[in-house]
């Protein structure tokens, strides 16, 4: 059963990954491309530029396609899902982990977040991972998972 989910959670999220970009889509490929010339710098194009870093460090790895460019939402949306997994199996049980990667896998919200190149995925897991230090400092009492879930 889990195995089925995962590959329907992957399918949703890999089909047609090396589309046209669309309007607000290219301003990291646009960004990455204009790096190249003296005077540019991250920043450019209303881009966060801890966005655009791991955009630029793939695409002068693997190339400007378009599939590039995707990789990050889609890999923040997987990160999200495990972590979400782990927070349910933790505090309510395996069958509610399991319930929530049902629900994860076909929120079309999230299906169509971790398929666009926006931020949104990354912002996502930077939330859940957030709630996660905060339920691990309440628990434990670590301020280090203080200062963890405050920075997120």
């Amino acid at each position: 059963m889990l195995l089925i989910l995962i590959a329907i959670f992957l399918f949703f999220r890999l089909i047609d990954i090396d589309r046209t970009l669309s309007q607000d889509e290219i301003l990291p490929k646009c960004t990455f491309l204009s790096l190249e010339f003296p005077g540019n710098f991250l920043g450019d194009y209303g881009q966060p530029p801890l966005w655009q870093l791991p955009n630029s460090i793939l695409a002068s790895i693997l190339g400007t396609s378009n599939w590039v460019f995707r990789v990050i939402p889609l890999a923040a949306s997987i990160a999200t899902t495990i972590l979400l997994m782990l927070y349910l199996r933790k505090r309510f049980g395996a069958e509610y982990a399991l319930l929530g990667l049902m629900l994860l896998a076909f929120f079309p919200w999230q299906i169509n977040a971790s398929n666009q190149v926006l931020q949104t995925s990354l912002l996502t897991l930077l939330m859940v991972l957030s709630v996660f230090f905060a339920e691990s400092f309440v628990e434990t009492g670590e301020r280090r998972d203080l200062w963890v879930a405050a920075a997120l």
